[in-house]
C-alpha cells in the first residue's frame, strides 16, 4: 500500500515482531531505524455471558439495566504504563514522528467521573488516555494524536470524514451531517495519511467521525481535509 501512495517501502519482506508493551526490552529491537511510530493500543472491556442474560431480562420486564464489564488488563496498565513504555523505547531510539491512536471524551469537560467510558469495569480509560497524550506531548518528539469517535466493523472508503478538535464533535456531530463513529479501517487511513501529510498534523491533536453511507461525498482528498485543521 505504501508503494503505491508513492511512499518509501524499501522491504520486500517486512518484518514482524512480537512484543510486550508492559516489557521495554522486547520493544527496542522492533523500533531500531524506526522514523515513526503508530500507538494503537487500548484497553479492551469485555462481556460476560451471564452480563448479556441478564440485560436482556431485565429490557424483557420494561427495566434499564447496564451491563458490567471487566478487564483482563487494566486501562493502567495498557493506555498508560504501556503507551509510556512504547514512547520512552522511540525516544530512546530517535523516533521523529509518533502517531497516537487515542478517543474522543479526554477533555476535562468531558473526561468525569460519569462519563460512561469511564465507568466500564472501572477502568477510567479516558483517564489513563489523556495522561498518555499529556506525557507524549512534553516528550519533545514530533506527535500526532487522533480522536476517533465509536469505532465501527464495517468497510473503508465508503464516508465522509468530519474532523473536529476538543471533543467539539460530541456535541455538533448531528449539526454537521454525521454520525458519532468511523469505521477502523477509516481511522487506519487516516493513520497513514497523517504519516504522509506530517507537516499538516505535526503536534496537533484532532477529533474524527464519519457520516452514514450514502451522506456527503466520500472522502477521497486527505490534503485538503487535513489542511483544514486549525
Amino acid at each position: 500500500k505504501l508503494r503505491k501512495m508513492g511512499m518509501p517501502a524499501d522491504d520486500e519482506d517486512p518484518e514482524v515482531y512480537m512484543g510486550d508493551i508492559l516489557d521495554k526490552g522486547s520493544l527496542e529491537e522492533p523500533m531500531e531505524q524506526c522514523d515513526c511510530l503508530v500507538i494503537v493500543t487500548s484497553g479492551v472491556p469485555k462481556l460476560r455471558k451471564r452480563e448479556i442474560v441478564k440485560t436482556v431480562l431485565a429490557k424483557m420486564i420494561g427495566k434499564q439495566r447496564m451491563p458490567k464489564f471487566y478487564y483482563d488488563e487494566m486501562p493502567e496498565e495498557v493506555d498508560w504504563i504501556g503507551c509510556k513504555n512504547q514512547i520512552d523505547v522511540a525516544k530512546e531510539k530517535g523516533v521523529e514522528h509518533i502517531v497516537l491512536v487515542s478517543s474522543m471524551g479526554v477533555t476535562p469537560a468531558k473526561n468525569t467521573p460519569e462519563n460512561t467510558l469511564n465507568k466500564i469495569g472501572g477502568g477510567d480509560i479516558l483517564v489513563w488516555k489523556a495522561k498518555a497524550e499529556e506525557y507524549l506531548r512534553e516528550q519533545g518528539i514530533d506527535w500526532t494524536v487522533i480522536h476517533p469517535g465509536g469505532l465501527l466493523n464495517k468497510p473503508g472508503g465508503e464516508r465522509e470524514l468530519v474532523l473536529g478538535v476538543n471533543d467539539e464533535l460530541l456535541d455538533t456531530f448531528e449539526d454537521r451531517g454525521a454520525t458519532r463513529a468511523i469505521p477502523r479501517e477509516d481511522v487506519a487511513e487516516l493513520v497513514v495519511q497523517a504519516l504522509r501529510y506530517k507537516d499538516l498534523v505535526k503536534n496537533k491533536s484532532f477529533d474524527v467521525v464519519s457520516k452514514a453511507p450514502g451522506d456527503g461525498k466520500v472522502t477521497d482528498d486527505f490534503y485538503k481535509l487535513l489542511s483544514e485543521l486549525p
